[in-house]
């Protein structure tokens, strides 16, 4: 099976809907002129008939001036693509971090949630599995960000960091024949493969870039021990496959929608006042004591989920702060629903 259709089969295939629009037609009466007549009356032997006509109507003058505007009715935005099959893969959506070294582009990558987390120390960002064998070094999908970087200088500067881990590194591209290294569609035809050794237990790394449109690189490691290359690395490949720098001319309506009610709720609680955003939040839902914890932290970055239910779509979104530059990063944490056309909050919480 092709690592393609592994990919689908993994996700699923997504089906987007268009909400359709109906518009109601005015319709005019028309006016229809009279006409009258009246016979005269005969007289001295000639019969002389004669016709009468109504004055026409005319229309009313125009009013003076042009016509008023009409405002169109916004389209309402697109509902979430329906997720298909068992498992419900994450869309990971990364922002710049604010005041800090992480002003990366905005990306996604979809991987199983189940299966998988997603962990984001300060300038970097993993997706490591939920289970990991005891006593081996972690298996992870490494993201990291080269700004200002050339695609060479991106893998120069990877592969210096490969020959201090590794006792091997070399690079394949798409003229080098039978490395058996795959090389995603979204990505350059090259890859920069590291190795420990062909023991069971050694260290094996295979590392991707993607150019981010910005004048920057972003690289994919996917990281793992020789005899987990079949599991997690192919599962790692197949995540890479789904990688993309995402920008608002491409973002689907619904998605910008989210990104929109997360952060205008955010501000809000971050600013201790919720005015404006009410409608947001369900009427049940206690803020007071989020208010009281997040009152006066900024932003640093956000990441959500997207999921089918049975009572519809819903969504997970956690937003990253700090009160100050001594404190520890904290989440605001959100659950959404969607419910005509619009994204409500369900649930509101902090977690450290």
């Amino acid at each position: 099976m092709r690592e393609q259709e592994r990919l689908f089969d993994a996700i699923g295939n997504v089906d987007e809907r268009l909400l359709e629009r109906s518009e109601t037609w005015g319709r005019r009466e028309r006016l229809r002129d009279r006409l009258a007549w009246t016979a005269a009356v005969a007289a001295c032997a000639a019969v002389v008939t004669l016709a009468w006509m109504w004055p026409a109507q005319t229309d009313p003058a125009p009013p003076e001036g042009p016509p008023p505007a009409v405002t169109p009715e916004p389209p309402a935005p697109e509902p979430p693509p329906r997720l298909d099959g068992e498992e419900y893969h994450l869309l990971a959506f990364q922002t710049e971090e604010a005041g800090v070294s992480m002003d990366w582009p905005a990306f996604s990558i979809w991987y199983s949630e189940a299966d998988y987390y997603i962990y984001q120390p300060l300038g970097s960002c993993f997706i490591r599995p939920r289970t990991q064998p005891e006593g081996l070094p972690a298996s992870q999908l490494e993201i990291a960000h080269y700004k200002d970087s050339t695609l060479e200088e991106a893998v120069a500067l990877r592969r210096k960091h490969d020959e201090l881990c590794y006792e091997t590194v070399f690079l394949v591209d798409e003229n080098t024949a039978g490395q058996g290294v795959g090389l995603p569609e979204n990505a350059a035809p090259l890859c920069l493969v590291a190795s420990d050794g062909t023991d069971w237990d050694d260290m094996q790394s295979e590392t991707w870039f993607v150019e981010d449109g910005q004048g920057g690189v972003f690289s994919l490691s996917a990281s793992c021990f020789l005899e987990a290359v079949e599991g997690f690395g192919a599962r790692f490949y197949d995540m890479v496959c789904t990688f993309q720098v995402e920008t608002d001319e491409d973002a689907p309506p619904w998605r910008l929608a989210m990104e929109n009610a997360v952060m205008d709720l955010a501000e809000a609680v971050f600013a201790g006042d919720l005015t404006g955003v009410e409608r947001l939040l369900a009427p049940e839902e206690p803020v007071q004591d989020v208010l009281d914890q997040a009152e006066g932290a900024s932003a640093a970055g956000f990441s959500y989920s997207v999921s089918p239910t049975d009572a519809g779509f819903a969504a997970e979104a956690a937003v990253k702060f700090r009160s100050g530059g001594e404190e520890p990063y904290r989440y605001l944490e959100l659950s959404l629903f969607w419910e005509e056309g619009e994204w409500r909050v369900s649930r509101i919480g902090i977690r450290e």
